[in-house]
This record gives structure tokens, sequence and C-alpha cells, in this order.
């Protein structure tokens, strides 16, 4: 008999089950703010979960779409992808134009 405890248990580090149900590869994308900021995106396969770092920091913010090319949504901010740019929308900050750079 065989007997599998905890395989399932928890995801693997920096995933989630979406990911590993949809065999997920993340892709990231970086861009630079109006305002001079940097902003790396860390996509989902599915498009509809993001990990979302400004400037190089350590802290990642997550955020969620109900479905792919709709805006993300986080608890203080929403961002809207378009072709190559981020808008940002944050709570007590000026609204942010980004352009995707390679």
């Amino acid at each position: 008999m065989l007997l599998l405890t905890g395989a399932c248990s928890e995801p693997p580090e920096g995933g989630n089950y979406r990911d590993i149900a949809a065999g997920a590869e993340r892709s990231q994308e970086h861009f630079r703010c109006t305002d001079g900021s940097r902003l790396l995106a860390d996509f989902s396969a599915d498009r509809r979960d993001l990990r979302l770092r400004w400037n190089e920091s350590e802290t990642v913010i997550a955020l969620s779409a109900p479905a792919p090319n709709l805006t993300f949504v986080g608890e203080d901010m929403n961002i809207l992808f378009r072709e190559d740019r981020a808008f940002v929308e944050q709570v007590d900050a000026p609204k942010r134009s980004c352009r995707r750079v390679d």
C-alpha cells in the first residue's frame, strides 16, 4: 500500500494552486513610470494573478484579475495593462502611467 501524506498540502514557494493546475510558468515584465519609479510585474501563466514589486523592493504586492485583460485589483491599488503600458491607481497617491521596457 502506498501512502502519500502532505504531497499536495502546500504550493511550491512563490506559486499558488492555480499556477500548478495550469502547469504554469510565470512571466515577468519591467516598466518605467512617468514619476521615475520602476515596476516589476510577475504574471501567472493565465495572467489572472500578479505579484508586483516597486523599485526592486523585497515587498511583494499581490493582485488578481477576474479574467485576462481586465484590471488587477489589490487592497489599495488597481492596475490596468494595455499593450506596452500600465496604468496605476493607488489610494492616497497620484495616478501613474508606466511603459514596458526590455
